[in-house]
């Protein structure tokens, strides 16, 4: 496959992206473009936010030609339709420190890699099955000032575990949920577009270091054959009894000065294991007599991301995800 023009070949990528809201870390604007929708319905949304409930819609498109390389040549058109709501617990009720988040989508079109390409990292990060899913539904609860956060509910890993401040800039699927993850976890691992029951705490240790810890179900989908997004119930699987997914991670942020402006950078480390239950283990020794090769109980990884600023401007870049 080629991604630039290269003997005859050029793959050409265009995604676009309308946000009425910051449903993710990182967007600045909570108004839609006036061009999209009209002063009163930014005033509704503000009124309402400003009250402690948030509704927000999304939406990306990606038009991608594989035109050299891959399994096929072909064009396709799809997208992704984001649509969430926030609550801020305090603003609505009083009760500090409370969050409820939600979220679904809505997918249509086919996708470069599963029909023209077939390689494990996806050319999109917003590649999936067309399908309308249920993503994000968890509560949230903060302590000192928010330097201690609790999530429960159905949640995803790839926005804190795992994850590069500076990879929306790129299009390929491997700068978001890495693919050693999706092609090793059980139905690919807590990421678009499948999210899994989990707990998480994160705790803000100083304004450098935050760690992080986290418990997930280890499988998002049923038992079966085929595509675990088949198998999920358009995100509403809520599977708790699987081996579970336990996740750790340091994060250490830093400041370079050069020539008296401030480059951020980050490093982090990541930690996980999935562990073994009941069912499994007993699969597990039924295997061992039959003389059939089977994996350790306890599959550790190891994983470190550390990235940098070269430079530095006012303008920001929101998220693809």
């Amino acid at each position: 496959m080629s991604l630039l023009p290269r003997g005859g070949g050029l793959v050409a990528y265009l995604a676009s992206a309308v946000a009425t809201t910051a449903a993710y870390a990182g967007a600045k604007d909570e108004n839609a473009a006036e061009w999209l929708a009209p002063k009163w319905l930014n005033d509704a949304h503000d009124a309402l936010a400003a009250k402690g409930l948030n509704f927000g819609a999304t939406y990306i498109g990606d038009n991608i030609t594989n035109a050299s390389g891959g399994t096929g040549r072909g064009a396709i058109h799809f997208g992704r339709f984001d649509f969430s709501v926030d609550a801020d617990l305090e603003k609505l009720f009083g009760w500090t420190g409370g969050r409820i988040f939600a979220n679904t989508f809505q997918i249509y079109g086919r996708g470069l890699s599963r029909n023209y390409v077939h390689n494990l990292a996806t050319i999109s990060e917003i590649e999936a099955l067309p399908d309308s899913r249920l993503y994000n539904a968890y509560f949230e609860q903060s302590f000192y000032n928010n330097r201690i956060n609790i999530r429960a509910g159905q949640q995803a890993a790839d926005v804190e575990f795992f994850d590069s401040e500076t990879d929306d800039l790129f299009i390929n699927g491997t700068f978001g949920w890495p693919a050693i993850k999706a092609s090793n976890l059980p139905a690919g691992g807590p990421a678009p577009p499948i999210a899994v029951p989990g707990l998480r705490v994160k705790a803000a240790l100083s304004d450098q270091i935050t760690v992080f810890g986290a418990v997930f179900n280890g499988n998002a989908a049923a038992p079966g054959d085929g595509d675990p997004q088949l198998r999920d119930n358009h995100g509403l699987a809520y599977r708790i009894n699987d081996p579970r997914w336990v996740i750790g991670q340091v994060r250490f942020d830093y400041d370079i000065d050069i020539g008296g402006r401030a480059l951020p950078g980050n490093f982090n480390r990541e930690d996980g294991v999935i562990t073994e239950n009941s069912t499994i283990s007993a699969l597990r020794r039924k295997a061992s007599r039959s003389q059939i090769l089977v994996a350790p109980a306890s599959r550790p990884s190891f994983a470190a991301i550390g990235e940098s600023s070269r430079c530095s401007s006012k303008r920001s870049i929101g998220p693809h995800r």
